[in-house]
């Protein structure tokens, strides 16, 4: 699996700059679609357990965030489409998201 962050696994593409942090094209491009996940209780310590990681600061390294927003993952803060793919990308299902997150919410712009 690619390590790039623009990458959205089943495009064989980067994501476009303009929709990035958790937008999803609506068929024909136009509304945008906002997805809103939050990690699941207990999500982040499974995988820092698959991971071997022992430490938050390693595990929020493996997240790509500090170990102040982790902090905040742990207590619900929500995130966005790229988080959801890249962490269920690190623990080998890139396409089953809701293993790890769940959906909060979903807005069209």
């Amino acid at each position: 699996m690619p390590e790039d962050p623009d990458y959205r696994p089943g495009a064989g593409r980067p994501v476009p700059a303009d929709r990035r942090h958790g937008q999803i094209a609506a068929e024909g491009g136009e509304p945008m679609v906002r997805a809103v996940y939050e990690f699941r209780p207990g999500a982040l310590d499974h995988i820092a357990g698959s991971l071997g990681i022992t430490d938050d600061r390693d595990l929020a390294a493996s997240l790509r965030v500090t170990p102040e927003e982790l902090h905040a993952l742990r207590n619900g803060a929500p995130v966005g489409l790229p988080m959801a793919v890249h962490v269920a990308s690190l623990m080998g299902t890139p396409r089953e998201l809701h293993i790890w997150t769940r959906l909060v919410s979903r807005d069209t712009d």
